[in-house]
């Protein structure tokens, strides 16, 4: 049996990643989350951060929290050492794990973003870790339909025409009858939070949370908005 961290944002992709390696038997032995300072970050998502420390009251694994201020350096294709990149984060928090837990791969919820696909293994073969990416590259309906099927799932950030304000904090299978170019939000159309997933001993339920726009929008037309939680509990299932 394999082990593996699994590097988490809070949203969708990354726990149902997990989900999926833990029905093929894999071992889930860590959580890894960036916390960067970029509410914009190429490689990491931040909306709902507030969220993250709550996993460790529903999971049996450790979760490790990482906070950054570095910023996408090297944007190519292709990704090339490049010192100070937010992605060196990642290489150097996981170089420093290997010392103290045991495991082979990296679990990463990559599923049309060969930029974050390439990001990671470029990380993961220097360290002589497998990436485990089980979502690249299938089809995002079918993987939003098994998605809603099985999590409980709720929306923390639109950043598109068709998705308004109403729909942050309502659930994922809101948007399930409309007309969507990117079912799982690759194109960064909306983000998520995971309350419940079949792996979680306990579930999560946000009790007061508001919803305020994209800071950078303030002299313009809104069209993103954020979930800032404010409270957030821990039930039995």
């Amino acid at each position: 049996m394999k082990s593996f961290v699994g590097l988490i944002s809070g949203g969708k992709d990354s726990f149902y990643t997990i989900e999926l390696l833990k029905r093929e038997k894999y071992n889930l032995v860590a959580l890894v989350y960036i916390k960067s300072a970029e509410i914009d970050s190429y490689m990491y998502q931040t909306v709902g951060h507030e969220m993250i420390p709550f996993y460790r009251q529903v999971l049996n694994v450790p979760i490790y929290i990482c906070e950054t201020n570095r910023k996408a350096i090297n944007t190519d294709k292709e990704y090339t050492t490049t010192p100070e990149d937010e992605v060196e984060v990642i290489y150097e928090y996981l170089l420093q794990l290997q010392k103290n837990v045991a495991f082979e791969c990296v679990s990463v919820g990559a599923i049309k973003s060969y930029y974050q696909y390439n990001r990671i293994k470029n990380v993961c073969d220097r360290l002589n870790l497998g990436v485990l990416a089980p979502l690249f590259n299938l089809e995002q309906r079918a993987i939003y339909d098994a998605i809603v099927e099985c999590m409980d799932v709720v929306f923390v950030k639109v950043a598109c025409t068709n998705l308004g304000k109403e729909i942050v904090g309502r659930k994922l299978n809101v948007i399930r009858g409309m007309e969507m170019d990117n079912w799982c939000g690759e194109g960064g159309e909306y983000e998520t939070a995971v309350l419940d997933a079949p792996f979680f001993e306990k579930r999560l339920v946000i009790k007061d949370y508001e919803i305020v726009h994209h800071p950078e929008e303030e002299d313009k037309e809104k069209t993103v908005f954020l979930m800032k939680i404010n409270e957030v509990e821990v039930h039995d299932k």
